[in-house]
């Protein structure tokens, strides 16, 4: 568990483009750093935009931070991760402030997807 002492990362999450989903599902973002999870407020855009910032404690400057995105399950059923992105703490570190463009790996089967998500 990191102390209050460690070192911190800002992410300021803007959005995604081109999700293999819906515009009638609703999406988030799930945010890891060792045992650290944030996420961001749902929304119901395959083109989302969240403008939100969060702060991580970091504890290995070689861990990588991962960004799952998770579309909300029904009443009865679980959420669902669509994509996912792992980047380097030391990347984050060495380009802040300026935006990334990541790749996501299209987690759900559906082809024909190259989703991208924006951060700083």
């Amino acid at each position: 568990m990191p102390s209050s002492n460690s070192p911190k990362i800002w992410i300021n999450v803007k959005g995604a483009d081109d999700l293999p989903t819906s515009n009638t599902s609703t999406v988030y973002l799930r945010i890891s750093n060792g045992g650290s999870v944030v996420k961001t407020k749902p929304t119901k855009n395959s083109y989302p935009y969240w403008g939100e910032q969060f702060t991580l404690p970091v504890t290995d400057l070689k861990e990588k931070m991962q960004i799952v995105v998770c579309a909300k399950g029904g009443l009865l059923s679980k959420d669902v991760d669509l994509c996912l992105a792992a980047v380097d703490i030391n990347t984050l570190y060495r380009n802040h402030p300026k935006p990334l463009q990541l790749n996501i790996q299209n987690m759900s089967g559906q082809n024909g997807h190259r989703p991208t998500m924006h951060i700083t």
